[in-house]
């Protein structure tokens, strides 16, 4: 479920004194200690407010929905891109919904690469049946979006490119869920124990048509297919195309 929460709101308790955490993507923010005793009225206050927080307040996803009967499964309403590059033709109609479940997670987050992004198998309604994934990622504003990167190498004719990127159907940048919003109307940043500061971050969510897992490949097959990835990357760098 970690994937679908873009921030979390907890208190913390110390004797007498109460602190208010706020964790996003870009680090934690903490509040002046409040003092339950001798600030009793408003710590009540603060629980009235804590209790009409609705899920986006508790740190849900903004553009995600949840199942009311199954809180594991995740809905998100999309506009299918006009087909690009080596995308299908899409006759029905662009609006779709895209299913997902918390167990159909076919790349977590935890790896030695990536930036809190996880992958997950997914279903289009009213559409023909096709196996596509849905990617929820948190990469920093500063860096190019990844459905601008994808959209020009579907672009390019060049057959080392294509095969080797997924064919994008839908993308969305929500920016209000930007992690330096918030910061930038407190008049403050997080300082995390790295070296320097991180950059603020933004959610990203792509639908794109899967790739042919390698898994099955023989070793002959999974180191050809390495030196095609390879030659990919470098023509795209070639031709500009950076991320």
């Amino acid at each position: 479920m970690r994937t679908f929460w873009s921030k979390i709101p907890l208190l913390t308790a110390t004797d007498e004194r109460v602190h208010i955490w706020f964790y996003d993507r870009q680090g934690g923010i903490q509040s002046y200690g409040l003092d339950i005793i001798k600030n009793l009225p408003h710590f009540f206050i603060l629980l009235l407010a804590l209790q009409r927080l609705d899920q986006e307040g508790w740190g849900f996803t903004q553009n995600l929905s949840f199942d009311a009967a199954n809180h594991f499964t995740a809905q998100l309403d999309v506009t299918l891109h006009k087909p690009v590059g080596n995308s299908e033709a899409l006759d029905q109609q662009p609006a779709a919904r895209v299913t997902f479940k918390n167990d159909g997670v076919l790349r977590p987050h935890w790896g030695l690469v990536g930036r809190a992004k996880t992958v997950y198998k997914c279903d289009l309604t009213d559409h023909p049946p096709m196996e596509q994934v849905v990617k929820l990622s948190w990469p920093e504003v500063s860096r190019t979006p990844e459905p601008e990167i994808l959209k020009e190498l579907g672009e390019i004719p060049d057959e080392e490119i294509q095969g080797h990127i997924p064919a994008l159907l839908s993308s969305q940048m929500p920016t209000m869920m930007d992690t330096h919003l918030i910061r930038k109307r407190l008049g403050t940043f997080s300082q995390p124990h790295f070296p320097e500061p991180r950059g603020p971050r933004r959610l990203v969510i792509t639908v794109c048509r899967r790739l042919l897992p390698v898994w099955d490949l023989t070793p002959d097959g999974f180191f050809d297919v390495w030196i095609h990835s390879l030659l990919c990357m470098l023509d795209s760098s070639v031709l500009g195309v950076h991320d």
